[in-house]
This record gives C-alpha cells, sequence and structure tokens, in this order.
C-alpha cells in the first residue's frame, strides 16, 4: 500500500515536471505571470470618459487575453491523452457497476422488502397505539377523569398519561383500570347519595309546596263558603227589606187611596208615612180630613160663585178692552207696513253683505274656535226669516 501511494506521488511529481516544462517552452512561466501583475494588475480609467487610459487598458487586456490562450492551448493539448484515458476508464465503471447492480439491485430490492415490511409493522403498532391510547383516554373521559399537565386524575388516583399510553394491555386491564373504576364507583357512589339526597330534598319541598297549596285551596274554599253565606245573608237582608218596604209601599197607598178623595193635594198631610200610623190613628185622620175637606168644599162653592161674578164682570171689561187693543193693534200693523217696505230693502241688503263676507285663513286653534263660533252665528242669521 505504501509502495502504490510513492508510485503515484512519483508520477504526480514526473506530471508536474512536463506540464511545468511544456509552459517553460512556450514561455508561460510564473515570471511572465508575475510581470503582467505588476505591470498591469493597478492599471484603472483615470475616468469613464478617459481615451488615453482605455486604450492602455485595452492593450494591456490583449496581451493577457494572448498569453492565457496559449496556456489554455498548451494544457488542453497536454491532458488530450488524459481524456482518452479517462473516458476509457468511465466506460469500463459503468460496464462493471451495470454488471455488479444486476445482482445488486435484485438483493437491495428484498434488503427494501424487509426494511419496508418493518416499517409497516412499526407503523401499525404505532397506530394500534395511539388507537389504544385514544380508546383509553375516551374510557377515562366517560368516568369523569381529568386531563391535566399530561396527567389523568380521577379523585385521589392519578398517573402519567405516557404511562396510560405505554402499558400493555394487561396492565391497563387488571391494574390501572381497576383502580380508576375503584375511584370512580367512590365518586359515583357520593354522587348518587348527593343526588338521593337532592331528590329527597325537592320531594319534601314539593311535599310542602303542596301542602301549603292544599291549605291555600281549603282556606279559598273557606273564604269563598265565607262570602256566599255573607251574599246569601246579604241577599236575604236585602229581599226582607223590600218584601217589608213593598207591603209598606201597599198600606202606604191603600191609605192614601182612602184619604186622597179629602186631600187631592196632600196638604197637611205626610202621605209619604202614612203606613207609620196604627189603624186608629189613620181612621182618626181621614174623619178630620173629611171634615176638613167638606168644609173647604162648602167655602170653595161659596167663593167659587163670587169668582164666577167677578169674572164675568172681568170678562166684560175684557171684551172692551180687546175691542180697544184690536183697534189700537189695526192701527199700529199700519204703520208698521209703511215703514216695512224700507226695512225689507234695508235687511236684503244686510243678508248679501253677509253672503259675500270673506273669513280669513287662520292657523291657530284659539282663532280656528272663535271664526268658528262666528261662522255658525253668522249662518243662524242667514237663516233668520223677517
Amino acid at each position: 500500500m505504501t509502495n502504490e501511494i510513492l508510485e503515484v506521488e512519483a508520477t504526480e511529481v514526473t506530471l508536474e515536471n512536463t506540464i511545468q516544462q511544456e509552459l517553460v517552452k512556450a514561455n508561460v512561466t510564473d515570471a511572465v505571470i508575475a510581470e503582467l501583475h505588476n505591470r498591469y494588475g493597478s492599471l484603472r480609467l483615470k475616468s469613464v470618459d478617459d481615451k488615453e487610459s482605455y486604450l492602455e487598458i485595452k492593450a494591456a487586456a490583449k496581451e493577457c487575453s494572448k498569453i492565457r490562450n496559449l496556456a489554455s492551448k498548451i494544457c488542453k493539448t497536454g491532458r488530450e491523452d488524459a481524456v482518452k484515458i479517462q473516458k476509457l476508464w468511465v466506460a469500463k465503471e459503468k460496464e462493471v457497476i451495470a454488471r455488479i447492480e444486476e445482482v445488486e439491485n435484485v438483493l437491495d430490492a428484498e434488503v427494501e422488502k424487509y426494511d419496508n415490511e418493518i416499517k409497516r409493522k412499526e407503523e401499525e403498532e404505532k397506530q394500534r397505539k395511539e388507537n389504544e391510547y385514544m380508546t383509553r383516554s375516551q374510557t377515562l373521559t366517560k368516568m369523569g377523569t381529568v386531563f391535566s399537565n399530561s396527567e389523568f386524575t380521577l379523585g385521589e388516583f392519578s398517573i402519567q398519561a405516557s404511562l396510560v399510553k405505554e402499558c400493555s394491555q394487561d396492565v391497563w386491564e387488571f391494574e390501572m383500570l381497576p383502580k380508576f373504576q375503584e375511584q370512580y364507583e367512590v365518586i359515583e357512589s357520593a354522587r348518587i347519595e348527593e343526588q338521593k339526597k337532592k331528590y329527597a330534598e325537592a320531594a319534601e319541598l314539593k311535599r310542602k309546596q303542596d301542602e301549603l297549596a292544599e291549605q291555600q285551596r281549603l282556606f279559598q274554599e273557606q273564604q269563598a263558603e265565607f262570602e256566599r253565606k255573607q251574599q246569601e245573608a246579604l241577599r236575604a237582608e236585602q229581599q226582607r227589606k223590600l218584601d217589608e218596604q213593598k207591603a209598606q209601599a201597599e198600606l202606604n197607598n191603600k191609605r192614601l187611596q182612602l184619604i186622597a178623595p179629602y186631600n187631592p193635594y196632600n196638604k197637611g198631610v205626610d202621605t209619604q208615612n202614612l203606613h207609620l200610623l196604627t189603624e186608629e190613628a189613620f181612621i182618626s185622620l181621614v174623619d178630620d180630613t173629611k171634615a176638613k175637606f167638606e168644609q173647604e168644599q162648602e167655602d170653595a162653592k161659596a167663593k167659587m160663585q163670587e169668582e164666577i161674578a167677578a169674572k164675568e164682570r172681568e170678562r166684560i171689561q175684557n171684551e172692551n178692552n180687546q175691542k180697544e187693543l184690536q183697534r189700537q193693534q189695526e192701527e199700529q200693523r199700519k204703520a208698521e207696513e209703511l215703514a216695512s217696505a224700507g226695512d225689507k230693502a234695508n235687511w236684503s241688503n244686510f243678508i248679501e253683505q253677509l253672503n259675500n263676507l270673506t273669513v280669513p285663513t287662520v292657523n291657530s286653534s284659539r282663532y280656528k274656535k272663535i271664526y268658528g263660533i262666528a261662522k255658525e252665528k253668522i249662518e243662524e242669521i242667514l237663516a233668520l226669516k223677517p
């Protein structure tokens, strides 16, 4: 191995010397390149429009290009054999590799099959674990378990979620889940007990409410019965009073009919309270009223005869007065007929002026009301007949 390295290194040194000699023959040496750097490395345009410096730089670039092209030509000529050798090596490499790959590709495919199957099983197991963890989480959630800080907690029992996920089915079913179920049963028992207590309290409250409602119903019934009896008593009392008033009214009317012929104008007699008198007192009242009425009739007859005579005298006087009045009225009528001719014309002119009267437009409610009254008065005047 060491000899091979030495041979490679010796070959590389010999090749380096050969290349260097070819470049020296064409005068492409380190000294020439250094001279290019020294002479042209610092050349720059004095200004963007300085033609003199431009031409100098262009000539320098041309000289550099000449030496560069010469070096490139020498190197290309020198590596023609190397390129041929390289192509042969590349071709041989492809041939050998292709033959090896005929076997290797088949082997790699088998290896890939195995690797893919392992990967599939790993993914399948991973998915199974995820599904199993999801199922376990759902089971715990249904129990009322709280998930916080990567832990499942139910009552006094708490465990890391990673343990729930990674534990075997046996550990889960026979060790872990029973502890959660134990806590669930404790909590559920307490919840059921609390629920029973609430139901009992609700039932007791309902019983008391029903009892109170029944008491209120009975009270309302008693109140209604009391009010009904009061109403019945009130109606009975009112009926009694009505009957009593009716009887009193009938007695009063009966006595009024007996005394009315002797007291047609109800003078000196309390006709509204005749029913209050005893029978003896009423008979005495009738007798006194009758005697007084008969005396008044006699007095009235005498007075009437005197009045008749006075009326006859008055009639005669009235006839005379009437004749005089008629005479005066006739004279007055004739005088009014003479004056009426002028008054009629004045009245017609007045009516015409009212008909032509223009009522102004007003906006305030106060003046609308006043103008409304005025309009009614004008209509009343227009309706007057002379």
